[in-house]
């Protein structure tokens, strides 16, 4: 059995700068409405780029694809290695065989591709500049939204 506290003023004081717990419970509701809010916008920024791309005729060789590919796959191998697991294991727990693995990777690489130079695309014919000064406040931004260290 769980012994959970009673919520009431003094709980909500013991939970932050609250006076009491009508205000923890306002302060709930703001912030988890800001995320809901934060949620959707995305969403939908996610759905106008797929709609973007999907429209796109984009072409670029296999090659590129396999480059990814093989990014990818060093990626994932230096992940394992300090997990001390094969990637044979990895392919086992997550009940793909090499050739499911890789047509996946291929897919995922094949639409990376597709999305970065339909964006560039779009950069080029809307002339948009971003100057580094704002892409590090951006970084900056999304830093303190996480509450992490930049790196």
């Amino acid at each position: 059995e769980r012994n959970l506290p009673e919520l009431n003023d003094e709980f909500a004081k013991k939970m932050g700068d609250y006076e009491n717990m009508d205000a923890l419970r306002q302060d709930i509701k703001k912030r988890m409405t800001l995320a809901a809010e934060e949620s959707a916008d995305r969403a939908v920024e996610h759905n106008i780029i797929d709609e973007i791309v999907n429209r796109s005729k984009v072409c670029f060789p296999d090659v590129l694809v396999n480059h990814e590919v093989g990014h990818d796959i060093q990626d994932l191998q230096n992940r394992l290695s300090r997990q001390k697991i094969t990637i044979d294991q990895y392919l086992k727990q997550i009940g793909k065989s090499q050739e499911e693995f890789i047509d996946q990777l291929k897919a995922t690489a094949a639409e990376r591709i597709k999305t970065g130079l339909a964006m560039g695309e779009i950069v080029d014919k809307e002339k948009i500049d971003v100057t580094p000064e704002e892409v590090e406040a951006e970084i900056d931004r999304i830093a303190a939204d996480s509450k992490t260290e930049r790196e």
